[in-house]
């Protein structure tokens, strides 16, 4: 985990990948997250695919923190 906060637009949307790099984990990681629901996803209309928010993605680090 990084230890300042991550740069990432708060309206922007990030997949999987480029979530797990702002923040400095294994994507592995993230999904077991997302699965205990510490970070919230949505999903893409088109394919399923979860996506994260910029907002969401601070609001995670800071809990960590």
């Amino acid at each position: 985990m990084v230890s300042e906060v991550p740069k990432v637009s708060k309206q922007g949307l990030y997949n999987a990948k480029e979530t797990a790099k702002a923040l400095g984990i294994d994507p592995k990681t993230l999904y077991n997250h997302t699965l205990l629901q510490h970070i919230h996803c949505e999903r893409r209309k088109c394919n399923g695919r979860p996506v994260y928010t910029g907002a969401e993605i601070i609001r995670y680090w800071g809990a960590m923190y």
